[in-house]
């Protein structure tokens, strides 16, 4: 990170702690189909998160403002400031940003964040969903009590996430007789 980068960051809102821990990096990067990313010299200049989970498993976590820090080290996600609502990955594992509480006994709402960039604008805190499938980010968001959008748009997106995470096909009911006939047959 050069004196550059950081007062990119600072100017775009991210605060000087994020930089400070560790939890922000650059290089140039080019991005392939899948969004996943290489190092390249020649290609556009990103600003690379860790991201790191306690639990593979959950986004829950006893200690949560501890792990995008020092919580074990699975992916990187390269953000371009100049599209900052989309990134790519390093190595496509990575299914959220940032941890929350464990989710019993009245937690604080979570907020969501819509993307990378928006995470670290926020400080790295909150969860930031990575998956782009539907049904994987049903499995992350149905872990919280309580959610906190970004704005009324971000509501509604989280909402259809929440409210039908599968493709349902059409269902009938078998008529009478055909439903008779089988009994017997």
């Amino acid at each position: 990170m050069t004196d550059e980068h950081r007062g990119f960051l600072k100017h775009a809102g991210v605060p000087a702690s994020v930089s400070a821990r560790g939890l922000v990096g650059a290089a140039s990067v080019s991005i392939s189909r899948g969004n996943i990313y290489q190092p390249d010299e020649g290609g556009k200049v990103a600003f690379i998160v860790p991201a790191r989970v306690y639990d593979p498993f959950t986004p829950e976590a006893p200690e949560p403002e501890t792990v995008p820090q020092f919580g074990t080290l699975i992916d990187l996600i390269a953000v371009v400031p100049a599209v900052p609502r989309q990134w790519a990955s390093r190595l496509g594992l990575a299914a959220w940003l940032g941890a929350i509480e464990p989710q019993l006994c009245r937690p604080a709402p979570v907020a969501i964040r819509r993307s990378p960039w928006s995470w670290l604008r926020a400080g790295a805190t909150g969860l930031c969903i990575l998956d782009r499938k539907a049904l994987d980010q049903f499995r992350v968001l149905s872990q919280c009590r309580e959610i906190i959008a970004e704005d009324p748009a971000h509501q509604r997106e989280l909402r259809r996430v929440l409210e039908r995470p599968f493709a349902v096909p059409p269902i009938t009911v078998q008529a009478a007789e055909r439903c008779a006939g089988a009994n017997h047959g």
